[in-house]
């Protein structure tokens, strides 16, 4: 199954813009965010957690290759 990947247009926490990021979690409706992102290819530099809206709001697709 392929990854949700997505650019940042903008800082979001400790990611720097222009970094790619892929949704590693998602919610259900109870939780207060509604997915948790990872920088691509690393597995031990932190996580943020964000809302769908505010994730579009802030994030370019990336097309899967």
């Amino acid at each position: 199954m392929a990854k949700l990947v997505y650019e940042l247009d903008e800082s979001i926490g400790d990611f720097e813009a222009g970094r790619r990021v892929e949704v590693i979690a998602q919610y259900g409706n109870w939780h207060v965010y509604d997915v948790k992102l990872r920088p691509k290819g690393c597995s031990n530099s932190g996580s943020v957690e964000l809302t769908w809206d505010r994730l579009r709001e802030q994030t370019s697709p990336v097309k899967a290759l």
